[in-house]
This record gives structure tokens, C-alpha cells and sequence, in this order.
């Protein structure tokens, strides 16, 4: 009995905290992209800039992220604070960003957006977030504003390597041309270049490569991780086209790994999981070794070719 007690009292806090976040009428019919309803709460003094909604919203942030240009700017002309922060520290500027929502994030921008503002999740900004999307009109809207290539998330991340992880070589050439440094390190001190190369995106390696990235750059070996070339984690996931574009542009095709003793498990993050062989017996291995241990035929091959040893 008292077992149950203890769960009853616990789903009566929970329906309690449930509650502190609430849809308020003008959340809710901000969802629902409701704008005469809007109109109507707007008149009766429903607060503009309430919190409400699953993410603790205002109703601009939700607007913006759902793409309704013509509820935000309704907002806006009735008072809504375009810098106010949800629960979770995003702006309306960042939720349409993360949404890849230009025409809402043009809006909110000539109405006096902040847009270097980090939202306290991940520290991102709206330029690293825009690096996300693939259609370049918000990353260059946003950098016309005075967005700056150079801030960093709390991942050490900036968002030159959250466009190179995604692939996304316009954003890159973008980014490139507004000052961001190429060869400028970050997370375990992995590199735009790096992060592409393990990803596999193999245009964006061949881009960053034409705008002086250095192939030889390593990650770092702190905390037991493996200090590694983009040629290493290339051929280590096999992407063949990564490793050939490496290998023309200056790669050290004989350059060793240098890692501390480390358990299998963390270096499979590294390898998706391909590792056969027990990696603590194997230091000071080359690109080579990975290749082959990932069963990469056609990288060995290529990888011989050039005359590794």
C-alpha cells in the first residue's frame, strides 16, 4: 500500500508540473495558424509574450518556427517582444532558424532580432543553426545582419563544421567568403575538414580543400580518443571518394595514429562499430591498417596505389 501511495503522490506532482507549462488560448491557436482567432484574443488583452506550449514558447517563437509570416508580423505590430526567451532560451529568431524558415527569420531580422543570441540548450546561434539547412537565403540574411562566423556552441562547434557535418558545400563557400577560418579547430580539435571526412561528405571535403584546408591536421588525443588525419577516419568508414580527394590534395599517406591505451567501445564511435581487431594491441597505425580492418578493399587498394608503406 505504501508503494502505491508513493506513485499516486508522484503522478499528482507530475500532472502538477504538467500544468506550469500551459497552452494558453493564444499559444494554441498560434498552432493551429488560427490568425483571425489571433486578432480576436489580441483585442481582449491576451498577454503577447506568455509562455505556453510543450517547448515553453511565446506565441512569436511559434509562429516563426511554423513558418507564418503573416501571424508574425501581426504579432509584432501588436507588441510582441522579438527578442523574448522561451523556457529552454530560444528566441523566435532561433526557432525559425532551427526550422530553416528564411521569409519568418527576414521578418523578425528588420524588426530589431538580436542575431548573435546563443539559446542556453546547446549555445547555438541562429547562423549555427541556418548552418544546418541547405538553402543558403538564411545563412546570407543572417550574416547581412551581422551574424558572426566565428562564436562557438558548447560543443566547441562553429558554424562552418555544423554546415561541413551536414554536407552542405554552398554554406560552406558562404561562410568561407564572411571570414571563418578553415583550418580553426573544435571539438577534440576536429576540424571542418575532419567532421566532413567522417561524415562521408565527399563535395564538401573536395571544397574545403580548395579553400586551403589542411589535410594533415589531427584530432586531438585527451581523454583517451585517438589522434587522427582526415585521411584516417576517412578510409576507417569507408569513403573512397574522401580518401582519394585527401590523397590529391597533400594527405600524408604513412602518417601513424597516436592514442593512448582505449577501450574498444570508444574507439567504435570512431569506426561505426567495424573494428575487428582488439585496438589496444595496435598503436601507430596508418590509414592502411583502417582501411583493411574496416574491410575496405578499394580504399586499400587506392590507398597502395599511392604508395603507401
Amino acid at each position: 500500500m505504501k508503494a502505491l501511495f508513493k506513485v499516486y503522490i508522484f503522478f499528482i506532482f507530475f500532472y502538477l508540473l504538467q500544468g506550469c507549462t500551459t497552452t494558453t488560448p493564444l499559444i494554441r491557436a498560434t498552432y493551429q495558424g488560427d490568425l483571425n482567432q489571433i486578432k480576436q484574443l489580441l483585442a481582449k488583452g491576451e498577454d503577447i509574450n506568455g509562455l505556453g506550449g510543450k517547448f515553453g514558447e511565446t506565441p512569436l517563437m511559434v509562429a516563426a518556427r511554423q513558418g507564418e509570416s503573416a501571424i508574425v508580423k501581426k504579432l509584432i505590430s501588436s507588441g510582441a517582444n522579438v527578442n523574448a526567451m522561451g523556457k529552454y532560451g530560444d528566441t523566435a529568431l532561433t526557432a525559425a532558424a532551427w526550422r530553416c524558415q528564411f521569409e519568418t527569420a527576414q521578418i523578425l531580422l528588420k524588426n530589431g532580432a538580436k542575431v548573435n543570441t546563443k539559446n542556453k540548450g546547446y549555445g547555438s546561434t541562429a547562423l549555427m543553426l541556418a548552418a544546418m539547412c541547405e538553402d543558403t537565403s538564411l545563412t546570407k540574411a543572417l550574416l547581412a545582419s551581422g551574424a558572426k562566423v566565428y562564436l562557438k556552441n558548447k560543443h566547441n562547434q562553429t558554424a562552418l563544421m555544423t554546415a561541413a557535418r551536414k554536407g552542405h558545400s554552398q554554406v560552406i563557400k558562404i561562410l568561407l567568403n564572411s571570414g571563418a577560418k578553415v583550418n580553426k579547430p573544435g571539438f577534440r580539435n576536429e576540424t571542418a575538414l575532419y567532421q566532413a571526412s567522417e561524415k562521408g561528405n565527399c563535395n564538401t571535403v573536395n571544397v574545403l580543400l580548395s579553400k586551403g584546408a589542411d589535410p594533415n591536421l589531427r584530432s586531438n588525443n585527451k581523454n583517451g580518443y585517438p589522434s587522427w588525419t582526415p585521411l584516417m577516419i576517412a578510409a576507417a568508414n569507408g569513403h573512397i571518394q574522401c580518401v582519394d580527394f585527401l590523397i590529391h590534395n597533400g594527405a600524408k599517406i604513412n602518417a601513424k595514429t597516436n592514442y593512448p591505451p582505449i577501450h574498444k567501445k570508444i574507439m567504435g564511435l570512431f569506426l561505426n562499430n567495424r573494428v575487428k581487431t582488439d585496438i589496444r594491441d595496435q598503436p601507430d597505425k596508418s590509414a592502411l591498417f583502417w582501411a583493411e580492418n574496416g574491410g575496405h578493399d578499394k580504399i586499400v587498394q587506392l590507398l597502395k596505389n599511392a604508395g603507401v608503406k
